[in-house]
């Protein structure tokens, strides 16, 4: 998690004398966003007994503190009105969404993301939150909490969390719920209460996939695009196992299936392997049809592979890319993966489309997306756009690190180059500069919004970890004005949490499948 995301959550209550007229009278919660204007929370800290309704809630965004000031008067603090309040939960879903948007201070950060997963007995959970435990000089700071997790039945309406070291009562949590819980980098559930008797040791939360199964929920965080995911993965796969019969056979051999291409591609989507499975047999089948000199059939192996990861994407992930990818308030996205061919597949689940990926030089290299900028135009200055590619990264990269103003300016030119034909590109009318950013920024747009089959272009910016905030502010500016000419283009920030050896150990095996060994000498 993103521990500068926290956002306490300030509920007016009208005072014991009757008095509505304090603003500083009321409840505090905790919350964390899920989307760039989402903030997730529980719905009873919304409603605390004597809520004032005349007086607005506020949220405060903790660690983002205009200028240099640290004093609690300094914080970015937001009124809201009473209909941003979008969704509250009912009954045992005690989870609530607030529209607020996230400051520019803090909005470099990804937003959570919900997993649809149950929690696993002892795994590890931690989490931030503002619970009276943690005033000091009469001032609310957040706290950090961790422990271990309890099992749950699948039908039960909350799941337990242990605390490692727990306020010393239990009225010292006041203030925790709303408290995301984290597990793995996803937000598993949201704390709602502390159950009696258990001197505080132990939290109750409402488990994620209870929130992903309710309808309004899921159309703000615009999850339902996953159905229309995976029937569009399906008419794919359909048209790509009849290029190929002895593929589809092999595929119906492992998967113990009948040959029918309708009933193993329906197989295929409702019964997809895990991951660690998956590979295992599409690594099968592409070697028994290597073994048998089919090239082409190991080959459309690889793209099967590349149509089904797209749909198994965290639905709140590809939502969260599909609402913030042409928003000129968003300049970069951040996606929660350090790998270039991840970030691909998360940009095709987007668009819902097969990933595409660029060949391999080798098995050990991990493959780039076709749609990653700088990639060459059609047709490309050389053979294969190879040269074109690696001159123009060089180029960019080079102008990134060296922050002397050349950037933006070298990265229009590149994108005419790309989108625009040499002989237009030459054309000496009035205001043919501005012609040519237009032109290019209606090309993205139309490739990004065409129904039959839609590309989104993207940037990964090149951001380093020596950079000062001063530097870095820059080349946000800069992107930022890229942003303003070219809506469509996604400016993208690799920021996964998941540790680089264990991304690598889940999905190393993928630059197996992709990676097409050249022919034998005859």
């Amino acid at each position: 998690m993103h521990k500068d995301l926290i956002v306490a959550i300030f509920v007016p209550t009208v005072s014991d004398s009757g008095s509505s007229s304090s603003r500083h009278h009321g409840s505090l919660g905790t919350g964390y966003p899920v989307a760039a204007d989402l903030v997730l929370t529980s719905a009873h800290v919304l409603n605390p007994p004597r809520r004032n309704r005349r007086a607005k809630i506020r949220v405060c965004w903790y660690y983002a503190r205009p200028g240099s000031g640290s004093c609690a008067s300094d914080r970015c603090w937001q009124s809201i009105d009473n209909d941003a309040v979008v969704w509250e939960g009912e009954g045992d879903l005690d989870a609530a969404l607030i529209c607020c948007p996230i400051p520019d201070a803090v909005g470099r950060h990804p937003c959570g993301r919900l997993t649809e997963t149950l929690p696993q007995p002892d795994a590890y959970w931690q989490s931030v939150g503002f619970a009276r435990a943690d005033k000091r000089n009469g001032v609310r700071e957040p706290g950090n909490f961790d422990g271990t997790l309890r099992s749950m039945a699948e039908n039960a309406a909350f799941f337990e969390v242990i605390e490692r070291a727990p306020p010393e009562c239990e009225q010292d949590w006041r203030g925790a719920s709303g408290m995301p819980v984290f597990v793995d980098g996803a937000i598993l559930g949201v704390v709602k209460q502390v159950p009696s008797n258990y001197r505080g040791q132990k939290l109750e939360a409402v488990p994620s996939f209870r929130l992903l199964e309710n309808a309004r929920f899921r159309e703000l965080l615009g999850l339902d695009e996953a159905r229309e995911r995976r029937e569009r993965a399906g008419r794919y796969l359909l048209k790509l196992l009849t290029r190929s019969e002895a593929l589809t056979r092999e595929l119906a051999l492992a998967l113990h299936c009948a040959h029918e291409i309708d009933a193993l591609v329906k197989r295929i989507l409702d019964e997809t392997p895990p991951l660690d499975d998956l590979f295992s047999l599409v690594l099968d089948v592409q070697g028994r049809l290597r073994d048998a000199d089919d090239r082409t059939g190991a080959r459309l192996a690889g793209d099967l592979t590349l149509a089904i990861l797209p749909v198994l994407q965290e639905a709140s992930v590809v939502a969260q890319v599909r609402r913030d990818r042409a928003a000129q308030q968003v300049p970069i996205l951040a996606l929660p993966t350090k790998l270039k061919t991840l970030a691909e597949i998360i940009m095709a689940a987007a668009d819902q489309r097969p990933a595409e990926c660029l060949p391999a030089a080798t098995e050990a290299q991990w493959p780039e997306g076709s749609c990653h900028l700088p990639e060459p135009p059609e047709g490309g200055r050389d053979a294969d756009g190879q040269r074109f590619r690696e001159d123009w990264r060089a180029a960019l990269i080079e102008a990134f690190a060296r922050d002397d103003g050349r950037f933006a300016g070298l990265f229009r030119r590149y994108l005419q180059e790309r989108f625009i034909q040499r002989d237009l590109r030459s054309a000496e009318w009035a205001d043919a500069e501005q012609e040519l950013l237009d032109t290019v920024a209606f090309e993205l747009q139309s490739r990004s919004e065409d129904k039959d089959r839609p590309v989104t272009f993207y940037y990964i910016v090149p951001f380093t970890r020596g950079d000062s905030a001063d530097v870095r502010r820059q080349r946000e500016a800069d992107i930022a004005a890229l942003k303003r000419d070219f809506p469509h283009l996604v400016f993208l920030r690799l920021a996964g949490e998941m540790p680089l050896p264990a991304e690598t150990a889940r999905y190393g095996r993928l630059r197996s499948i992709l990676y097409e060994p050249p022919e034998s000498a005859p």
